[in-house]
């Protein structure tokens, strides 16, 4: 992937392994700004998924990822850039992905998505009131490891034998249907006095909405002033912020 200084064009070249010469086969540009997302290919090399922010709106603000030939031509949009989204994994099966899409400050879902589009998305797992999910996927077998944080700080880390029993955050090691495994942690707990009180909140400009967080001191006193540390975006082609302790 090459891009250009002001990172408003990049292109993605192919290289002639007899003689050396390149030439470009996937071409984008956008006024505002491109990410530099790699191309993501799968096994059998006739594929590869392809995420960009060209042509990005205030109805489509976020990254869009479509699924490519290896030619380049575009086959099928994957997720249109209406919400925060991202491939998590692909299928042993090389049919179907594992999608994540973040719903708001305090909600997310991971689908599995068929390629060819001929089925509905299917729900996978959810995170919800403060308890937040996220999945990664081994390559070449179904076994996945889940980790959850939960609102007081805490977090667990379970592996599963496949994507069919991750939902249920509260399944025991062991029991039908829940995790064969636990990856245990040696840092101790997070006390519950430093666990800290998250003002969430949204901030609205040229019409997207972006999640925001606010942090007071524990022992805030209301009209004193105090220091302020401002971590900004650097995007704003995805959510930084999500409604959890730990984010």
């Amino acid at each position: 992937l090459v891009q250009d200084r002001l990172q408003t064009g990049q292109g993605l070249p192919k290289v002639d392994p007899a003689t050396g010469a390149t030439s470009e086969f996937v071409k984008q540009r956008d006024a505002a700004w491109l990410e530099i997302n790699a191309p993501r290919w799968m096994k059998d090399g006739k594929n590869f998924f392809w995420s960009t922010d060209e042509g990005a709106s205030a109805k489509t603000p976020f990254t869009r990822t479509e699924l490519r030939s290896a030619d380049g031509t575009l086959k099928r949009v994957l997720l249109d850039g209406s919400s925060d989204s991202f491939i998590a994994g692909v299928m042993r099966d090389q049919q179907s992905v594992l999608a994540f899409t973040r719903n708001g400050l305090t909600s997310a879902t991971y689908t599995r998505q068929w390629l060819d589009g001929s089925k509905k998305p299917e729900v996978i797992a959810q995170s919800s009131g403060g308890t937040f999910i996220s999945i990664l996927m081994a390559e070449e077998a179904d076994t996945v490891m889940r980790t959850v944080t939960r609102p007081d700080g805490s977090i667990s880390w379970t592996v599963h034998k496949d994507l069919s029993t991750v939902a249920d955050t509260n399944a025991k090691v062991g029991s039908p249907g829940g995790p064969i495994g636990e990856i245990t942690s040696i840092a101790a707990p997070l006390p519950a006095a430093n666990v800290p009180k998250l003002e969430l909140t949204t901030v609205t400009v040229e019409g997207i909405e972006m999640n925001a967080m606010l942090i007071r001191p524990k022992n805030f006193v209301p009209g004193k002033k105090y220091p302020v540390l401002n971590h900004v975006y650097g995007g704003p082609t995805h959510q930084q912020v999500s409604g959890y302790v730990r984010g």
